[in-house]
Protein backbone atom coordinates (compact mmCIF):
# COMPACT_ATOMS: atom_id res chain seq x y z
CA UNK A 1 0.00 0.00 0.00
CA UNK A 2 1.51 3.41 -1.08
CA UNK A 3 2.01 6.41 1.84
CA UNK A 4 -0.15 8.78 1.51
CA UNK A 5 -0.08 11.98 3.47
CA UNK A 6 -2.49 12.99 6.73
CA UNK A 7 -5.38 13.04 5.97
CA UNK A 8 -5.09 12.58 2.39
CA UNK A 9 -8.51 11.14 0.60
CA UNK A 10 -7.99 7.08 -0.47
CA UNK A 11 -11.41 7.16 -2.79
CA UNK A 12 -9.57 8.43 -5.65
CA UNK A 13 -6.32 9.25 -7.12
CA UNK A 14 -5.11 13.37 -6.32
CA UNK A 15 -5.14 15.63 -10.36
CA UNK A 16 -1.44 16.17 -11.31
CA UNK A 17 -1.54 19.66 -10.99
CA UNK A 18 -2.98 22.15 -8.47
CA UNK A 19 -5.40 25.00 -8.56
CA UNK A 20 -4.74 28.45 -8.41
CA UNK A 21 -6.10 28.30 -4.65
CA UNK A 22 -4.04 25.16 -4.00
CA UNK A 23 -0.86 26.77 -5.05
CA UNK A 24 -1.74 30.54 -3.09
CA UNK A 25 -2.01 28.18 0.10
CA UNK A 26 0.55 26.24 -0.57
CA UNK A 27 2.62 29.45 -1.02
CA UNK A 28 1.10 30.90 2.21
CA UNK A 29 2.07 27.63 4.09
CA UNK A 30 5.60 27.71 3.19
CA UNK A 31 5.89 31.46 3.71
CA UNK A 32 4.50 31.38 7.46
CA UNK A 33 6.83 28.12 7.70
CA UNK A 34 9.85 29.98 6.56
CA UNK A 35 8.68 32.75 8.73
CA UNK A 36 8.21 30.15 11.52
CA UNK A 37 11.60 28.68 11.09
CA UNK A 38 9.75 25.21 10.47
CA UNK A 39 10.65 24.97 6.41
CA UNK A 40 12.55 21.78 6.78
CA UNK A 41 12.85 21.33 3.15
CA UNK A 42 15.21 23.78 2.81
CA UNK A 43 17.35 22.21 5.30
CA UNK A 44 20.29 22.28 2.89
CA UNK A 45 20.43 25.40 3.07
CA UNK A 46 21.33 25.65 6.77
CA UNK A 47 24.79 25.46 8.16
CA UNK A 48 26.10 21.90 8.25
CA UNK A 49 26.49 22.43 12.35
CA UNK A 50 23.07 23.99 12.75
CA UNK A 51 20.81 21.30 10.76
CA UNK A 52 19.94 18.97 13.68
CA UNK A 53 18.88 22.22 15.97
CA UNK A 54 16.88 23.38 13.71
CA UNK A 55 15.14 20.02 12.26
CA UNK A 56 14.52 19.45 16.19
CA UNK A 57 13.10 22.86 16.51
CA UNK A 58 10.97 22.42 13.80
CA UNK A 59 9.72 18.45 14.83
CA UNK A 60 9.38 20.57 18.50
CA UNK A 61 7.07 23.20 16.76
CA UNK A 62 4.93 20.93 14.59
CA UNK A 63 4.18 18.58 17.47
CA UNK A 64 3.41 21.38 20.30
CA UNK A 65 1.06 23.23 17.62
CA UNK A 66 -0.94 19.52 17.21
CA UNK A 67 -1.22 19.22 21.17
CA UNK A 68 -2.07 22.38 21.16
CA UNK A 69 -4.89 22.11 18.47
CA UNK A 70 -5.73 19.01 20.50
CA UNK A 71 -6.62 20.86 23.54
CA UNK A 72 -8.48 23.14 21.79
CA UNK A 73 -10.90 21.16 20.03
CA UNK A 74 -11.30 19.12 23.79
CA UNK A 75 -11.78 22.27 25.53
CA UNK A 76 -14.61 23.17 23.03
CA UNK A 77 -16.21 19.76 23.19
CA UNK A 78 -16.43 20.03 27.02
CA UNK A 79 -17.51 23.30 26.82
CA UNK A 80 -20.48 22.28 24.15
CA UNK A 81 -21.46 19.67 26.77
CA UNK A 82 -21.74 21.69 29.36
CA UNK A 83 -23.50 24.48 27.45
CA UNK A 84 -26.14 21.74 26.25
CA UNK A 85 -27.04 20.50 30.05
CA UNK A 86 -27.15 24.30 31.55
CA UNK A 87 -29.35 25.52 28.07
CA UNK A 88 -31.11 22.37 26.71
CA UNK A 89 -32.51 22.67 22.89
CA UNK A 90 -35.49 24.94 23.71
CA UNK A 91 -36.24 28.21 22.49
CA UNK A 92 -34.88 30.57 22.28
CA UNK A 93 -31.57 29.10 21.20
CA UNK A 94 -32.83 25.43 19.59
CA UNK A 95 -31.88 26.09 16.16
CA UNK A 96 -29.81 28.56 16.38
CA UNK A 97 -26.32 28.75 14.91
CA UNK A 98 -22.75 29.39 17.28
CA UNK A 99 -22.67 33.08 15.21
CA UNK A 100 -26.08 34.00 16.53
CA UNK A 101 -25.96 32.26 19.99
CA UNK A 102 -23.12 34.96 20.31
CA UNK A 103 -25.39 37.78 19.89
CA UNK A 104 -27.00 36.60 22.81
CA UNK A 105 -26.22 37.81 26.47
CA UNK A 106 -26.89 35.02 28.25
CA UNK A 107 -24.46 32.93 25.85
CA UNK A 108 -21.92 35.66 25.85
CA UNK A 109 -22.16 35.91 29.49
CA UNK A 110 -21.95 32.01 30.36
CA UNK A 111 -18.68 31.39 28.15
CA UNK A 112 -16.97 34.70 29.17
CA UNK A 113 -17.80 34.54 32.84
CA UNK A 114 -17.66 30.55 33.49
CA UNK A 115 -16.47 28.36 30.15
CA UNK A 116 -13.68 31.17 29.84
CA UNK A 117 -12.30 30.75 33.46
CA UNK A 118 -12.73 26.93 33.85
CA UNK A 119 -9.34 24.76 33.17
CA UNK A 120 -9.81 21.57 30.99
CA UNK A 121 -9.84 18.82 33.65
CA UNK A 122 -12.42 20.94 36.04
CA UNK A 123 -14.66 21.16 32.66
CA UNK A 124 -14.12 17.68 32.43
CA UNK A 125 -15.09 16.69 35.78
CA UNK A 126 -18.21 19.10 35.54
CA UNK A 127 -19.16 17.01 32.19
CA UNK A 128 -18.32 13.59 34.33
CA UNK A 129 -20.97 14.17 37.18
CA UNK A 130 -23.78 15.66 34.11
CA UNK A 131 -22.98 11.97 32.46
CA UNK A 132 -20.46 9.41 33.45
CA UNK A 133 -17.16 9.93 30.82
CA UNK A 134 -15.68 6.57 29.28
CA UNK A 135 -12.16 5.90 31.76
CA UNK A 136 -10.52 5.76 28.16
CA UNK A 137 -11.78 9.17 27.24
CA UNK A 138 -11.03 10.43 30.59
CA UNK A 139 -7.62 8.73 30.01
CA UNK A 140 -7.04 10.73 26.98
CA UNK A 141 -8.20 14.21 27.78
CA UNK A 142 -5.89 13.85 30.88
CA UNK A 143 -2.73 12.91 28.73
CA UNK A 144 -4.07 15.75 26.22
CA UNK A 145 -4.04 18.01 29.19
CA UNK A 146 -0.59 16.67 30.45
CA UNK A 147 1.42 17.05 27.13
CA UNK A 148 -0.39 20.84 26.72
CA UNK A 149 1.05 21.63 30.19
CA UNK A 150 4.50 20.06 29.34
CA UNK A 151 4.17 21.43 25.25
CA UNK A 152 4.13 24.83 26.83
CA UNK A 153 6.12 24.65 29.81
CA UNK A 154 9.17 23.26 27.69
CA UNK A 155 8.88 26.06 25.04
CA UNK A 156 8.84 28.78 27.64
CA UNK A 157 11.80 27.43 29.49
CA UNK A 158 13.85 26.69 25.99
CA UNK A 159 12.52 30.70 25.29
CA UNK A 160 13.93 31.67 28.28
CA UNK A 161 17.38 30.18 28.51
CA UNK A 162 17.56 31.66 24.92
CA UNK A 163 17.27 34.92 26.57
CA UNK A 164 19.46 34.52 29.30
CA UNK A 165 22.27 32.82 27.48
CA UNK A 166 22.73 35.81 24.96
Amino acid sequence: MEARPYGASFDQEAPLALTPKQRRLRKEIEDIASILDTDHWNILDYKAKDRTFWLELTKDKLIRGHVIVMYTLVDQLLTSAIWRYYFPARPPWVHKTFTQLWRMKQFRTFNHYLMDEIYLMKKLALVNAIRKVPKEVHSAISRINECAKCACACALSRETSKIFDT
